[in-house]
């Protein structure tokens, strides 16, 4: 089950850069769950892996 979660997590953020990147952002690499996003080399936010946003 927790293998099958990670994996539905680890999909949603490669979903998410192919988008964020089609947009002009920059996303980095996913850690404890948080996917920072960045615009010209400045941090904006972190995307959670449930569909938040913090700030």
């Amino acid at each position: 089950m927790h293998e099958q979660a990670t994996e539905q997590k680890n999909n949603y953020f490669r979903e998410l850069t192919l988008n964020l990147r089609h947009e002009g952002f920059t996303a980095g690499q996913p850690e404890d769950g948080l996917l920072p996003v960045e615009a010209d080399g400045t941090r904006l936010c972190l995307a959670t892996d449930s569909g938040g946003v913090r700030c």
